[in-house]
């Protein structure tokens, strides 16, 4: 899902990116932020899907490198690097939507199903 963010404090910068989410990881977004003219300048993150509904939930969540928060229909996402660190803003109630539909096809709590009988086919090849 292509999301504008823009620097905190900084409304007339937009950072063009991209939120996606695939079924096969259930847990994990992926934040690709374009840097430059080409498609190949591509920054990328991965976080827990959990961080931005809780976030959601609660207004506040995440430690260390990845902290979010929800202060009306603002999302503050701060992302801390060895190479820097930036605060982008997006509407909370786009990301709130594109984490509603991640949960019709894998529900929260339902990521892990199919865990136990992957490792079990592992081992069986292993014999």
């Amino acid at each position: 899902m292509p999301v504008n963010w823009q620097l905190e404090h900084h409304d007339n910068i937009n950072i063009s990116s991209s939120v996606t989410w695939d079924s096969d990881v259930p847990l994990e977004i992926r934040l690709l932020i374009q840097t430059g003219t080409q498609k190949s300048e591509v920054v990328e993150w991965r976080f827990a899907r959990d961080l931005l509904l809780d976030a959601i939930k609660t207004s506040k969540a995440g430690e260390a490198d990845v902290k979010v928060r929800v202060v009306n229909d603002t999302m503050i996402l701060h992302l801390e690097s060895p190479f820097g660190e930036v605060s982008l803003t997006t509407e909370a109630s786009r990301i709130g939507q594109f984490l509603a539909s991640t949960l019709l096809i894998v529900p929260r709590g339902a990521e892990e199903c199919g865990v136990d009988e992957a490792i079990a086919k592992i081992f069986e090849d292993l014999t």
